[in-house]
């Protein structure tokens, strides 16, 4: 399963600011149940693990919502 954020922000200033971010995630790992398993996000051209350190449920909450999923039921890192 693989998500994307969009952000797209219009500041009225002296000058127009426009910034756009494109940011993909997916959950791989787990092919049982598609809500669960390892994070990964899209950059420079390839997929990358996130790491556990300082990711909180805050963190989880915005990958599930990239993901389509409503809220985070469990969050931990697994050595």
């Amino acid at each position: 399963m693989v998500g994307g954020l969009q952000l797209s922000l219009t500041v009225a200033l002296p000058t127009m600011l426009h910034v756009m971010c494109l940011v993909s995630v997916r959950l791989v790992g787990d092919n049982s149940r598609p809500n669960a398993g390892r994070l990964e996000v899209y950059n420079d051209t390839e997929w990358g693990t996130v790491c556990g350190y300082f990711f909180d449920n805050r963190a989880a909450q915005v990958a599930c919502s990239m993901l389509g999923f409503r809220s985070v039921v469990l969050c931990f890192y697994a050595v």
